[in-house]
């Protein structure tokens, strides 16, 4: 069985988090989400192959999260 990539996304607006979800996991993705940046930084223990990311979020925004996360 041929493994799926590990997915983070990370955005402060549910709907998006849900939406993008359904449709990543119904494409048989693993899936986690994260509401801003600091959750996402704790959400890197999964060591996620993709991460995406709204750059407009209060409190840490993307670029935040990015120079933090390279």
């Amino acid at each position: 069985m041929e493994e799926k990539y590990k997915i983070l996304i990370v955005d402060d607006e549910q709907s998006i988090l849900d939406m993008l979800k359904l449709q990543l996991e119904f494409e048989g993705y693993s899936v986690y989400t994260a509401g801003n940046a600091a959750e996402a930084l704790d959400k890197l223990s999964y060591s996620p192959d993709i991460v995406l990311l709204d750059i407009n979020m209060d409190g840490m925004n993307g670029f935040g999260f990015m120079c933090l996360y390279s």
